[in-house]
């Protein structure tokens, strides 16, 4: 009766959506069970899973179960989202999408499955893109997520009232990649990291994400949730919770740059030494003369034997 309810009040959230999310099969079991949602993505253009996902998220925030668990399925649902995106641009605009429209309570583990998702190298389980490619990407992105949060360039006023939280996760989801496209391994260094944030368009949110986000990256959340915002009784209007790992990394997102695997260099074929004749030297290979010119005077003759006789000097 649960399940029937909760499908029901998901089919409820889908009122007035567009044909192309009215056409999916049964959106509250895609809600419910995220590794559906790739196939259904499969013959959408870039702009129709855009409003797929949008569709989903709307619905997913609206699953009635346990927070821990909506959260779970959210982080599954954002990156089965990604991953059903056929190219890279339309994975960037589906980090955009779900940064800015899934529930901010869920953002802590949908940043733990996304980040895990994205690392960076030619490995079999990365993303074959350099670490220009990921700069490139994030800083995209995190712009992308500041406009669309509204948040006003001169004066740091946000439309949404939970943009601090939406940015600010965004960019922690990108300083914790690793991968062995990453300086060997060991992730972004702090300048890189420090690059992201200087991406902002607002100084004064710049200012803000800066004194939070190495905190957010180490799973406190606390520091975010209070710059966020609090209520009269000085608690945080959202708190951010650790959220579960996932018990197996993820495969890769599918991201594709322009590094190529590296090819080791040709050596040129070494030319065997040239093998004297049995019984000879290389002193007694004969000597060819170059065309037109005569050849060599033959050598002279070899010295009589010593007969004993003396020379006497005059």
């Amino acid at each position: 009766m649960k399940k029937h309810l909760a499908t029901l009040l998901v089919l409820g959230a889908l009122c007035g959506l567009t044909d192309v999310a009215k056409g999916a099969t049964d959106y509250g079991d895609l809600a419910q069970h995220p590794t559906k949602i790739a196939a259904a993505m499969k013959n959408l253009n870039a702009e129709e899973a855009q409003t797929f996902a949008a569709a989903l998220l709307k619905a997913a925030n609206t699953l009635p179960v346990a927070a821990d668990v909506k959260n779970g399925l959210l982080a599954q649902v954002a990156y089965q989202l990604v991953a059903g995106c056929q190219s890279s641009d339309s994975k960037k605009s589906m980090l955009v999408t779900i940064f800015t429209q899934a529930d901010p309570k869920s953002l802590p583990g949908i940043s733990d499955v996304i980040s895990a998702g994205l690392k960076v190298g030619t490995e079999k389980n990365e993303n074959n893109i350099s670490k220009a490619d990921f700069l490139e990407i994030a800083r995209d992105v995190i712009k992308r997520v500041e406009q669309e949060t509204g948040a006003d360039p001169a004066t740091g006023a946000k439309a949404d009232a939970n943009a601090l939280i939406r940015i600010t996760m965004t960019i922690a989801t990108f300083e914790q990649v690793k991968g062995t496209g990453l300086n060997e391994g060991t992730g972004l260094t702090q300048t890189e990291k420090s690059s992201l944030v200087g991406s902002l368009v607002s100084k004064d949110i710049q200012t803000v994400v800066g004194n939070v986000v190495a905190a957010t990256v180490l799973k406190d959340y606390e520091p975010l949730s209070r710059a966020n915002g609090t209520d009269a009784k000085g608690e945080p209007t959202v708190s951010l919770t650790v959220a579960t790992p996932p018990a197996v990394p993820p495969p890769p997102l599918g991201f594709v740059g322009t590094v190529t695997p590296t090819t080791p260099p040709t050596t040129p074929p070494t030319t065997p030494p040239t093998t004297p004749p049995t019984g000879g030297t290389p002193d007694d290979t004969p000597v060819t003369a170059p065309p037109d010119q005569d050849p060599p005077p033959p050598p002279p003759p070899p010295p009589p034997p010593y007969n004993g006789q003396v020379i006497n000097p005059t």
